[in-house]
């Protein structure tokens, strides 16, 4: 029997309110894409392991940081987190107009087909 209260990842910690331990292991086990949960002030409050490799921050680094942390300077001055977060409640999953950074700089947002 699983114990639900239990994370068998802690690098990993459980979200309050994510459907549990089945979920949070289906979602930890995508590495190809960065799936992350922001909380409602816009600071990341889920990460996966696809999240960790492509963005470059381990769960303990980066859970509790804004949004902004993936976005270049330019782009933060801008306001492109904030027109995100603002466009969020409305459009679900709002795509970034240039793509989000990863820790090294690079672009790592969305590509185009």
């Amino acid at each position: 029997m699983v114990n639900r209260s239990e994370n068998p990842h802690p690098e990993y910690p459980r979200t309050p309110g994510t459907p549990g331990v089945p979920f949070d292991l289906l979602v930890d086990a995508v590495q190809e894409y960065a799936i992350f949960m922001l909380d409602p002030d816009g600071r990341v409050a889920s990460w996966n392991r696809g999240a960790a490799r492509i963005k470059g921050y381990t769960a303990a680094e980066v859970l509790g940081r804004p949004l902004s942390t993936f976005y270049t300077a330019e782009d933060v001055a801008a306001g492109e987190p904030q027109r995100l977060l603002r466009a969020a409640p409305s459009m679900g999953t709002p795509k970034p107009r240039a793509g989000a950074c990863a820790r090294t700089g690079r672009g790592s947002g969305p590509r185009s087909s």
